[in-house]
């Protein structure tokens, strides 16, 4: 009995636990939305669709469509807000290469003296009495300074990477805009002949449909050849395909342009631009056209930045190979009152070095001129601070 009373007890625990366990378990478990709450969310995402959207009023010239399609393009905004991360990341590098301080305060309390006796080196015999030079309770505090010039060296040629990382990302939002604008010129100028041609296809369509027709009826009461009815409807159901599809792609660059606009799909679009203004041209200097697409192209500028990025990493690690030196400081506070000195100071200077970077220095030198696509050699002495 004592026994299964003594059993009873840890068993209860243990259901106890496994029905808390089981409970938790069910009441996580996820349920699935209901068709209700569904359709409250998509009125709601529509409610805020519909709040964003800018109205259109007059005319619109592709000047103005690129304007509203730069201004309210959500790639952009994407792009802008890279372009400050990459600035902040520049901002937190910098700070690395501050030397390093930190304060340090404690209090200590034990319940008796701490004595100890002193013994002779050179007799072995006891030399004081028990004595001690420490306050059984005592604040202390200090505030220490240390800088490596081996690791400012290095945050300074990240603070460059990173510096180069946001002119890259300042590159890419330049690429964003180029694309958005290229994109928007191009749709403007199909939704512009959309408006001339899509009154015009309809009627057509509409003939070759009832010509259609027509030749179906012909082709009942055996007027003419059957061979040539068949050629001739093949044609027109061809015409008709062709004339649909056009239809149809004219259609969907005025939805298109409406989207980079940011106005709703229902509102009329009335492009002020001929589309004859897009085929004025000129004599164009193919060659200067060229160089100017050498000198500002987005993607060409992003690569130089990604070799300047490259070579970074070879002088860090010329900087590792290099002994580590650095000072170091500090001010100190002792409340114990049987110190004759209750403030001083420290200040030093300590060199280091790691015989193994002798070993692995030719490896990752390897490794770092492998990443700069633009050093073959040596590079010339980081300390000039003037390449790249």
């Amino acid at each position: 009995m004592t026994f299964c009373h003594s059993l009873r007890r840890p068993l209860a625990r243990t259901v106890g636990f496994a029905s808390i366990l089981c409970m938790t378990a069910c009441s996580v478990k996820p349920q699935p939305m209901t068709l209700a709450e569904n359709v409250l969310r998509a009125q709601e995402d529509r409610a805020t669709i519909d709040k964003h959207y800018v109205p259109l009023t007059g005319g619109l010239s592709i000047s103005g469509a690129i304007a509203r399609a730069l201004r309210y393009n959500y790639d952009i905004e994407v792009s802008k807000l890279e372009v400050t991360q990459q600035e902040k990341n520049l901002d937190l590098t910098l700070m690395t290469m501050l030397p390093n301080m930190s304060a340090d305060a404690g209090y200590s309390h034990r319940g008796n003296n701490n004595s100890a006796e002193s013994i002779s080196q050179l007799t072995g015999e006891h030399y004081l009495d028990y004595s001690y030079s420490e306050m059984p309770t005592h604040g202390t505090g200090d505030a220490q300074f240390s800088w490596d010039l081996m690791d400012a060296g290095i945050s300074y040629f990240m603070a460059r990477q990173e510096a180069y990382r946001a002119l890259i990302a300042v590159e890419r939002r330049r690429k964003a805009i180029n694309n958005l604008v290229r994109n928007t010129s191009d749709v403007y100028w199909r939704a512009a002949t959309a408006q001339e041609l899509l009154p015009k296809i309809d009627p057509m369509i509409n003939e070759t449909e009832a010509m259609l027709r027509a030749s179906r009826t012909s082709e009942g009461e055996h007027l003419q050849n059957p061979v040539v009815l068949l050629d001739y409807q093949a044609n027109l159901m061809r015409t008709a395909r062709e004339l649909h599809r056009l239809r149809n792609d004219l259609q969907s660059a005025q939805i298109e342009l409406r989207s980079l606009i940011n106005v709703a799909q229902n509102t009329p679009l009335n492009l002020t631009t001929p589309v004859e203004t897009s085929l004025a041209g000129g004599d164009m200097d193919v060659r200067k056209l060229e160089d100017i697409g050498l000198v500002m192209r987005p993607e060409l500028r992003m690569e130089a930045y990604q070799q300047k990025i490259d070579k970074q990493d070879v002088y860090k690690e010329i900087i590792r190979v290099l002994p580590g030196i650095g000072g170091i400081g500090n001010l100190n506070f002792d409340s114990n009152s049987l110190l004759y000195h209750n403030y001083w100071g420290q200040i030093g200077v300590h060199a280091t070095y790691n015989l193994m970077n002798l070993v692995r220095a030719p490896a990752e030198f390897s490794k770092a001129a492998r990443g700069d696509r633009g050093v073959t050699a040596a590079p010339p002495c980081p300390f000039g601070f003037d390449a790249g």
